[in-house]
């Protein structure tokens, strides 16, 4: 189940001089650096412009991402990817869908665990609701399946299919922008988590955006403090990234990190983690990307 709330596919609603509230989720390069969970106050995407831009100055994207894992563990290989889209209807709605795909394959025998261990296809699609630009609230709806015939420690796993729902609002205050969000995960088997999102951000001087977001998962009890940061250069042509996962309250932090170049309609996005408790090089993150309409790269 974390696996899906990580990987999950999750669209954004963007306000004019604010950030999402809805994003998409780990097969974006570099999108955890800011926040793993669903925030509502994290940082624009890695593939996308400067927060806020896109409903004024995009009619629609169109995107391609991937991900692949090179852990530490022997047998063990991890990616994945996603292909999304969002449509801007006029200056109060947009709509976004797309379909993610992650596999997870551990083909050796430790520790007890053999088999394959996921392989999942998740679809998804939000509406977003833009009020004057300073307040936004955007409703998420996701199904999700994967497969499995891992076997761990004698025990068997097949299976499951499930979906989530989730909703969000964004609030605009100067150069501030908080909001917070709820996500009701389902599945087959009647597993639950409810999870609520809060975030701050800023904007300094259109270049700089530092974040935090915390995340709490009602029925796991898991806490999550992640702080990330946003630096645009040349014009907001050159974007790097930053940020540290502070999973389960910093008990298994991982440091992301990841550049985005834009040209023109395209832009390129590269980024990866670093786990410090497993001493490796997590995931290598790549996408992109092709926008619709002009580019306003003096304004924000």
């Amino acid at each position: 189940m974390k696996k899906i709330l990580i990987s999950g596919l999750l669209f954004c609603l963007i306000t004019k001089n604010a950030f999402s509230v809805f994003e998409t989720g780990m097969t974006d390069a570099d999108i955890q650096g800011m926040a793993k969970a669903v925030s509502a106050a994290k940082i624009e995407n890695a593939f996308m412009l400067n927060p806020g831009n896109i409903n004024r100055d995009n009619a629609a994207y169109f995107s391609f991402s991937g991900h692949l894992g090179s852990r530490n563990i022997t047998d063990l290989v991890e990616g994945g990817g996603s292909i999304y889209s969002k449509i801007i209807l006029n200056k109060i709605m947009a709509v976004a869908a797309g379909i993610d795909y992650t596999f997870f394959n551990y083909s050796g025998g430790y520790p007890g665990a053999s088999g394959l261990l996921w392989n999942e296809i998740q679809t998804g699609a939000v509406f977003n609701i833009n009020l004057r630009d300073v307040f936004a609230i955007g409703i998420l709806g996701k199904y999700y399946n994967y497969s499995t015939d891992a076997e761990v420690y004698g025990e068997k796993y097949g299976a499951e299919h499930g979906g989530d729902l989730g909703a969000g609002f964004k609030a605009n205050i100067k150069i501030f922008s908080m909001g917070a969000s709820f996500n009701n995960i389902l599945s087959l088997n009647k597993q639950t988590s409810r999870i609520i999102n809060a975030g701050i951000a800023l904007d300094i001087r259109s270049r700089i955006n530092p974040a935090v977001d915390f995340s709490i998962d009602i029925d796991k009890l898991c806490y999550d403090i992640n702080p990330g940061l946003q630096i645009f250069m040349l014009r907001n042509m050159i974007i790097l990234r930053t940020g540290l996962l502070g999973g389960d309250l910093f008990n298994n932090p991982a440091l992301s990190f990841g550049a985005t170049l834009r040209f023109h309609r395209y832009h390129f996005s590269y980024g990866g983690s670093y786990n410090f408790k497993l001493e490796s090089i997590g995931n290598h993150y790549m996408s992109l990307g092709l926008l619709f309409n002009k580019i306003d790269r003096g304004k924000k």
